[in-house]
């Protein structure tokens, strides 16, 4: 399948993972190299690229919050949130 097109600018493997180089170098391996778009964080991306987005400035806020704690394998978590985009 090839590398995620957003690897580079992924700010969760640029800045959150420093402390975790194991746990890094199998989640990279797994959602940034092979099944990429499987990648919660992916998903969302995908879902601003249609066109959705947060309805207000709280919305927003509170999304960001969320999506900045969000790990490549909380799938489940990215679908609730894609929920809440599409409503």
């Amino acid at each position: 399948m090839g590398k995620c097109p957003h690897f580079e600018k992924c700010p969760f493997f640029n800045n959150k993972m420093s402390g975790m180089p194991v746990i890094a170098k199998q989640l990279q391996d797994k959602y940034c190299n092979e099944e990429y778009v499987k990648c919660a964080r992916f998903m969302i991306n995908k879902m601003f690229i249609e066109g959705y987005a947060p309805k207000d400035e709280q919305s927003a806020s509170e999304f960001e919050k969320e999506f900045d704690k969000l790990f490549p394998n909380n799938i489940d978590k990215a679908e609730k949130i894609i929920v809440q985009l599409v409503k």
